[in-house]
């Protein structure tokens, strides 16, 4: 991934504002936006594979299954940013 030519780093608030606007999609990391490559059918037919089989496998429990178009955030991690997976899980209330 190429880095944007921004000179100053963005908030959270301020890149999610930005992202709403645009074709071309971008991560976020540290303040510093990403442009992210474009994706394949096969690209996308994975990701659908992944989140049938994890929507089958945890229906009726306590998580949530996300496809695509969210912006994931661990606080965890030591670079924060937020992140376009195409599948992810969450447990508990939301």
């Amino acid at each position: 991934m190429i880095a944007s030519s921004q000179d100053s780093r963005l908030t959270p608030e301020a890149y999610l504002q930005l992202e709403a606007d645009r074709e071309i999609k971008h991560e976020y990391i540290d303040g510093e936006i990403y442009a992210m490559a474009g994706v394949t059918d096969t690209h996308v037919s994975i990701a659908g594979n992944i989140f049938a089989l994890l929507l089958g496998y945890l229906r009726g429990s306590d998580y949530r299954v996300y496809i695509s178009d969210m912006k994931v955030s661990d606080p965890a991690v030591k670079r924060q940013g937020l992140h376009a997976a195409k599948a992810f899980v969450t447990v508990g209330k939301n």
